[in-house]
């Protein structure tokens, strides 16, 4: 076998690991991974020119890839108004109230579905839910969500009602796994799944939300509320950090921020105002 494989030049194997490339950018590397443990099983030492360095930087040149994640949406204020009158909405179904009570604990608390469903000593006070996680890269950390929102209602004391009247929180985790017609709830825990498709049908069902539209809304869109708007209003970065539950001087807040260049738009609307 090695008689023709005299033949193969660099170039030769580069030119194969690029034509490979036009089925995807992850071809290439695999292809040299095949190549290396070929030379490896049958002994063909360096025939494939795998220790060659053109042919590495071939095997890397399409990992790059040019897309950048797309930043979960916002949600807007009128939606999460939205979401607190429905929360106190008799007419809508009890499965559904505690879904949208979850997004609103999500928003007003600034939290992940993770740092939510793994809460613990979740309680209802004055004028507000509190609770404690063990959030990313931090020990555990307490939460509150405040329970009258931009609606003025107090959306927190008909959802704690409801988690309680449904055997919630429980003992190792917050929420129960919905079943599907939303009608009342499994003995499990739900999952990033159940809480995205429950979303999804409150936002379409309820708000008029497009097909489209609800699907680029994420569990994540509801936490990038609060730091959004408290960079508008000029807010100290400090005082995002501990918004976000960040550490004292992360630069967290200007990622969350969903508006491209908003503390720049405010502040120079701020001078055109005095003016």
């Amino acid at each position: 076998i090695s008689l023709w494989l005299t033949n193969v030049t660099p170039f030769v194997v580069c030119s194969f690991l690029a034509e490979g490339a036009e089925r995807g950018p992850s071809i290439p590397l695999r292809l040299f991974c095949a190549l290396t443990w070929a030379e490896s099983a049958f002994g063909l030492a360096s025939f494939l020119c795998t220790n060659d360095d053109a042919v590495k930087m071939e095997s890397q040149a399409y990992q790059k890839s040019s897309h950048v994640p797309k930043q979960a949406p916002c949600p807007k204020q009128d939606t999460i108004v939205q979401l607190e009158l429905l929360c106190l909405s008799p007419d809508v179904p009890e499965v559904l109230r505690v879904i949208v009570g979850v997004l609103l604990c999500l928003t007003h608390g600034v939290l992940r579905w993770i740092d939510f469903q793994r809460s613990v000593d979740i309680s209802e006070g004055k004028d507000s839910i509190v609770g404690s996680a063990d959030m990313k890269k931090q020990q555990r950390r307490s939460w509150v969500a405040l329970c009258l929102g931009f609606s003025k209602q107090n959306w927190g004391k008909a959802f704690m009602y409801l988690l309680e009247r449904h055997g919630m929180p429980c003992e190792e985790f917050v929420l129960l796994k919905p079943k599907g017609d939303f009608k009342s709830f499994r003995e499990s825990p739900a999952s990033y799944c159940d809480m995205t498709n429950g979303m999804r049908y409150v936002l379409v069902k309820f708000l008029g939300f497009s097909v489209f539209d609800a699907c680029q809304m994420t569990l994540h869109s509801w936490r990038h509320f609060y730091p959004t708007a408290s960079r508008q209003m000029l807010m100290p970065n400090d005082l995002g950090c501990e918004i976000g539950h960040w550490v004292t001087g992360s630069r967290m807040p200007e990622k969350y921020d969903a508006i491209v260049s908003s503390k720049e738009i405010a502040a120079k609307s701020s001078i055109v105002y005095e003016f």
